[in-house]
């Protein structure tokens, strides 16, 4: 006879989160329809059970961690002190973006979202439950522009090989604050960081790379990294860049400030190479720079390595500059100012070196315009000393280097050995208005010298070298010169100190044209502006 229908056994079931689980009999099941979970009775402690209650069958719904726990080298008897924990409270401690995985209908990860879900998540409405979000090694890829949230800490798990491919999108600050960016590289074709609004932040260990080719300057003004400052919540403030890495980018850091005030940046460790420019600061007239570049190095950069066309009180000190503002030409051939300030205003240069000075295929004449390293900084210095062979017998006024006549003052502390002898000494040249008159600077020479070697017909030999300056024909630079009448021949080490201390005061009378901040020479305040431009100056019309 053929088989039916047989009975079905029917086990215990319900709703865990409702009801609970009962006590069980001895292998009984239930099962939870809510959690989708299975239970079996332990059976009674006669029966043999360790104890009564129920034992929670694993299937493919369990959370096998749920109720693991974990001691912190537990096998090792030496550690002692180490206190037992959920196991799944030692998974929570670190959190990678890999968990916000979100795709598109294809199953295509879409990383600006990931991105951007994970970093919001983390850090809502409160730090609860900030934590370190983790990129592990490998490229990601970007199809639209993302922004960042206060509070977040974003760290790659290698430099080099964790790659936030942008594209032609950007990753922006979105006005937040206390965000600390780490350990990751940027690539990408246009500007891959803004981070307007800014403020209390930090980069470091990033390296930002692009597309850049000397080949085509014109696009200098497609930034890296980029901000604009205004004060209605725009202003970027107190952020430290460090240890960064920026190479093949047009401009590296560009600035633009639409209003007058101060900003704190810091720019520690950081290289700059292969660019059209380094850090390019737009501005208005009254802004205060309260920058800090320090232990940089800005390396073949193709026009100037630093410009902040106006603003006060910026700090560059113990950079390098080499290859720097040569153009397509060699450090023989400057073509452009390597550090630019916009106005004279305790703006600093500080201790940095330059292979510019030390460029021996340049050729000096009495002529020579200089292209400084350095233009309008109230004090700036170089390392670099630069040796110089010296013609003995030599009683003709020889050019051996050429400072810009834009500053107010110049130093050239000098060693001299001539034979056995050594003398030691500083030129200090002071300039006036050179446009006005051409002979308005001064050269004092303040100098000491080892055991005199004295010439039977004449003063001591060591004094018979001499140092001077002239004016070059277009009064844009002062020549250093030296004749050498000892008849020993010689070797000349030396290093320059420049700065600029400017200043005018404007006639009560002056009535100013709205755009025009340009002191005239003959300027009549009840007609237009004539005369010439004095070079140099600068004026706040308020």
């Amino acid at each position: 006879m053929a088989v039916i229908q047989i009975s079905r056994i029917q086990q215990r079931r319900g709703q865990k989160l409702t009801t609970g689980i009962p006590q069980l009999s001895s292998a009984e099941l239930a099962w939870a329809v809510d959690t989708q979970e299975l239970f079996i009775g332990n059976g009674t402690i006669a029966e043999g059970s360790p104890y009564i209650g129920n034992t929670r069958i694993l299937t493919e719904h369990s959370n096998v961690f749920e109720n693991s726990v974990y001691t912190f080298m537990a096998h090792n008897p030496a550690i002692t002190l180490s206190k037992q924990r959920k196991l799944l409270s030692k998974f929570d401690e670190c959190v990678s973006v890999l968990d916000y995985i979100v795709k598109d209908s294809n199953d295509d990860i879409l990383w600006a979202e990931t991105f951007e879900l994970a970093v919001n998540d983390l850090c809502g409405l409160s730090h609860k439950y900030r934590k370190v979000l983790m990129i592990p090694t490998g490229t990601y890829t970007f199809l639209r522009h993302w922004s960042l949230h206060s509070g977040v800490i974003l760290r790659g798990e290698t430099q080099a090989n964790t790659i936030l491919d942008m594209g032609s999108f950007a990753i922006n600050s979105n006005e937040s604050s206390d965000i600390k960016l780490q350990n990751f590289t940027i690539t990408g074709t246009g500007v891959v960081l803004n981070i307007t609004g800014l403020t209390d932040s930090s980069i470091s260990d990033i390296i930002i790379t692009g597309s850049y080719s000397t080949a085509v300057p014109s696009n200098w003004n497609t930034p890296a990294v980029t901000w604009t400052n205004l004060n209605n919540g725009h202003k970027v403030y107190n952020v430290e860049l460090k240890d960064c890495r920026f190479s093949n980018v047009n401009t590296a850091v560009l600035v633009n400030q639409l209003e007058a005030f101060e900003t704190t940046i810091k720019f520690d460790n950081c290289t700059f190479s292969n660019c059209y420019r380094g850090i390019y600061l737009e501005g208005v007239v009254g802004q205060s720079n309260k920058w800090n570049i320090s232990d940089c190095s800005f390396t073949d950069i193709y026009d100037s390595a630093v410009v902040m066309k106006h603003g006060k009180n910026a700090v560059i000190r113990d950079t390098s500059f080499r290859k720097c503002g040569n153009w397509f030409g060699d450090i023989s051939s400057p073509s452009a100012v390597i550090v630019l300030f916009g106005d004279i205003d305790n703006n600093l240069v500080i201790d940095c070196v330059s292979d510019r000075r030390s460029a021996t295929a340049r050729v000096v004449t009495l002529a020579t315009d200089e292209v400084p390293e350095v233009m309008n900084t109230s004090n700036g210095n170089f390392l670099d000393y630069t040796s110089l062979e010296m013609i003995s017998n030599n009683i003709t006024t020889t050019a051996f280097t050429t400072v810009s006549a834009s500053n107010d003052y110049i130093v050239v502390e000098y060693s001299i050995v001539l034979g056995d002898y050594l003398r030691t000494g500083k030129l200090e040249i002071t300039l006036g208005d050179l446009i006005i008159d051409p002979t308005s600077f001064q050269v004092v020479d303040n100098y000491s010298y080892s055991t005199k070697v004295y010439d039977p017909e004449g003063p001591d030999l060591t004094q018979q070298l001499e140092f001077n300056a002239v004016i070059t024909p277009t009064s844009h630079s002062v020549v250093l010169t030296y004749t050498n009448g000892s008849g020993h021949g010689g070797q000349l080490v030396y290093r320059v100190t420049v700065g600029a201390i400017q200043s005018i005061i404007v006639p009560a009378g002056l009535i100013s044209i709205a755009g025009n901040n340009t002191i005239y020479l003959n300027w009549d305040p009840n007609s237009t502006p004539n005369g010439s431009p004095v070079a140099g100056y600068s004026l706040i019309i308020t």
